[in-house]
């Protein structure tokens, strides 16, 4: 059952839609990258030498173009770490394949609505507000913004630098549809 304090929800495309929702083994996390294993997180999903699925975003935890020979694809967790069954069963659920929106928040950041503002508690930002200096090294301030096209770091979803475009490119995931103040709604490829 999906915990009812998060703003992430899938718009269109699922159930009965482009994209299939599969169970997979959560990644060991590590003091140098630590894991975010919670619902609307991206994580790369690839077989580990034992042939089990996993999800993995502890390590770079973007689709660069080097990751597709590897067999690694991208997946967005729907059932996460803050449901009692992910941690006991050391599994989350994720939405495997594109064609579907999503609508993302800042859930580490206060967000409002009629009955005043909040964060939730332990939380993680879906999507990166500004790109820029403070938060990425040599890269000049990017608001995310509507028809933006977005890659993934670090299970993070972020504006593509237009600088950087043969490098980032490969990794385009899809394109911002709308923005709001706390939200963003993501057309997933």
């Amino acid at each position: 059952m999906a915990v009812l304090n998060s703003k992430f929800d899938i718009l269109r495309g699922w159930p009965d839609g482009s994209a299939v929702a599969e169970d997979l083994t959560k990644s060991t996390k590590d003091a140098t990258h630590p894991a975010i294993h919670r619902a609307g997180h991206f994580v790369l999903i690839g077989r580990g030498t034992d042939g089990v699925s996993s999800a993995n975003n502890s390590v770079g935890g973007d689709l660069a173009a080097t990751d597709s020979g590897y067999g690694n694809s991208l997946g967005l967790i729907i059932e996460g770490e803050e449901e009692t069954s992910s941690l006991m069963s050391n599994t989350v659920t994720c939405l495997v394949g594109g064609g579907y929106v999503v609508r993302l928040h800042l859930e580490a950041d206060l967000s409002s609505n009629a009955y005043g503002s909040a964060g939730i508690p332990g939380g993680v930002n879906q999507y990166l507000k500004v790109r820029g200096a403070a938060t990425l090294e040599g890269v000049a301030d990017i608001s995310i913004a509507a028809g933006q096209s977005v890659i993934v770091k670090g299970g993070v979803v972020m504006s593509v630098d237009p600088d950087n475009l043969a490098v980032e490119g490969p990794g385009i995931i899809g394109v911002v549809l709308a923005t709001s103040n706390d939200t963003i709604d993501l057309l997933v490829h």
